[in-house]
């Protein structure tokens, strides 16, 4: 055995070992804080708590004590605004001006090319903030961006360095805003994913991670460059009921027909398979068995919420269409 496929062997043993499902710590915020954030007194939002419109835990004291994600939730839910963002960790808005939907895909591709993450993530506060849901904006301003900086590398405008910078920022960006989402309850359908071997890619697979996640599920997403011997086997181990694929790239698509149709094959009875990808053609779909098929996120929220309606997961469905930018 030679050290590359010792390699091969350990790698496959840490995908299958490092998933899990736990929720992670967060921090919660005293009712003081969280009403200074959105400018209400601390008596009403105290009452919300009590009366269950905004969820609060309490402390072995008796202190309500409220996550900043469902501060967010909130928010969104009731169209109010965050006036003291600050106080919740969160960036301050006030000199992000964006006219319209053009505008925010143009400064959030000007943004990664230089890079700065914490415009990005700003950028994708923002319009989070302005009613896009998740799908909505991986649709609308994350894959388009990189698809354009993608183009301008193959065409000599951008070096590679410069792409590989972006794909940070952008996985940054990623984080901050799943950071924003509600943790999903623990009885949740459960999901993984990645992307497959020779394919290097790793923001489409976070971003289908931050859509289910957004959607009340228990998604983890196993990474990129994933062999899928070793993907079937955390399949077998952990028994989600949504497997996904991301497939940007294809070295051998004769090889990769036979290898899905395996994979698909060989998954538990009780795991949906979906593939995507900018590889994925028509011609390639047809060979492909036992496998549904997703252009972008927003039809696979569709295909979620229609499967698994939100009442199972405690989510409750999203717009279909990216609401407008104003400045």
């Amino acid at each position: 055995m030679n050290l590359m496929d010792s390699y091969q062997d350990i790698r496959k043993e840490q995908i299958v070992q490092n998933v899990h499902f736990s929720d992670d710590s967060i921090e919660l915020y005293s009712p003081r804080k969280v009403a200074r954030s959105i400018g209400v007194s601390e008596s009403s939002l105290k009452r919300w708590c009590d009366a269950g419109i905004l969820n609060a835990t309490k402390t072995a004291g008796g202190h309500r004590r409220i996550s900043r994600p469902e501060v967010i939730s909130f928010v969104k839910r009731r169209n109010l605004k965050l006036f003291a963002p600050e106080t919740l960790g969160l960036p301050v808005l006030e000199d992000v001006v964006i006219e319209n939907p053009a505008d925010a895909l143009n400064q959030y591709h000007d943004a990664l090319l230089v890079p700065d993450a914490t415009k990005c993530s700003k950028l994708l506060f923002y319009v989070f903030m302005s009613g896009w849901n998740v799908a909505e904006i991986f649709d609308q301003l994350v894959s388009p961006a990189m698809t354009r900086i993608g183009d301008q590398w193959h065409e000599g405008q951008v070096e590679v360095y410069q792409e590989r910078q972006a794909c940070q920022a952008c996985l940054s960006a990623i984080h901050q805003l799943s950071s924003l989402l509600p943790s999903p309850r623990a009885s949740a359908p459960t999901a993984l994913g990645g992307s497959i071997e020779d394919d290097y890619y790793d923001v489409p697979t976070k971003a289908v991670e931050a859509t289910l996640v957004s959607l009340g599920w228990r998604a983890t997403s196993l990474g990129s460059n994933l062999p899928l011997e070793s993907l079937l086997k955390s399949a077998h181990v952990h028994r989600p009921t949504l497997f996904w694929l991301s497939v940007s790239h294809l070295e051998d698509p004769v090889r990769a027909v036979f290898a899905l149709n395996e994979f698909a094959s060989g998954l538990p009875v009780e795991t949906t398979l979906v593939i995507g990808g900018h590889a994925i053609d028509s011609e390639f779909r047809s060979q492909i068995k036992q496998a549904i098929f997703c252009d972008n996120l927003s039809q696979l929220e569709a295909l979620v919420l229609k499967l698994y309606p939100p009442k199972e997961t405690g989510q409750t469905a999203s717009s279909t269409n990216p609401k407008p930018v104003d400045a």
